[in-house]
């Protein structure tokens, strides 16, 4: 299964690295402002982690924070470019000024700092390319040890067959067969 997509023809690289100047993070202040060494790695997270959404949708679940006895698990296709904004916003974060143990650190052991518990990616880049690394923090009633492999697996195929050179848009995602690949809960057996 391949990702074949074309450029919009609207976007040139210096718009494309603006887009990257100052990404957000939901995780406080002091991971508030990163910036990005360059567009091409990022961009390439970015595309993957769309990809993901569709096509490996139990990253993009959010689980209800209520006090009920069910919890129930919730997922969205995207419908638009400001969704898929505000989804990379909320749960994708570049860290350009802290380590990836920094980012281990902070991400392990504490309660997600978003709305329904949804899983995030963080792209931690070092001062060389080798020492980038992906740290994904998500709640352990979505993923094993088994499907934590079988993701980063995965990701990490999707990644070399994503465009590096632009931002992938909603009307290229799949999710055609989406509802097959959702977990599927002991009552709904």
């Amino acid at each position: 299964m391949g990702v074949s997509v074309d450029p919009p023809s609207s976007q040139s690289q210096p718009e494309i690295e603006s887009n990257y100047q100052n990404v957000p993070s939901a995780a406080g202040d002091a991971w508030h402002q990163h910036q990005c060494l360059t567009a091409q790695p990022i961009q390439q997270v970015r595309n993957v982690w769309l990809v993901c959404h569709a096509k490996y949708p139990v990253i993009a679940i959010q689980l209800s924070t209520g006090t009920e006895f069910l919890q129930t698990m919730k997922h969205e296709t995207l419908q638009s470019e400001h969704d898929a904004a505000a989804w990379l916003q909320e749960t994708l974060h570049v860290v350009t000024d802290r380590s990836t143990r920094d980012v281990v650190d902070m991400t392990y052991s504490r309660r997600l700092p978003i709305k329904g518990k949804r899983s995030m990616l963080y792209l931690a880049t070092g001062p060389a390319s080798s020492e980038h690394c992906l740290v994904w923090n998500m709640g352990h009633v979505l993923a094993d040890a088994f499907s934590i492999v079988q993701f980063f697996d995965y990701l990490f195929k999707t990644i070399t067959e994503v465009p590096g050179e632009y931002d992938m848009k909603v009307n290229q995602l799949n999710y055609s067969g989406t509802f097959g690949r959702l977990p599927m809960t002991p009552y709904e057996k």
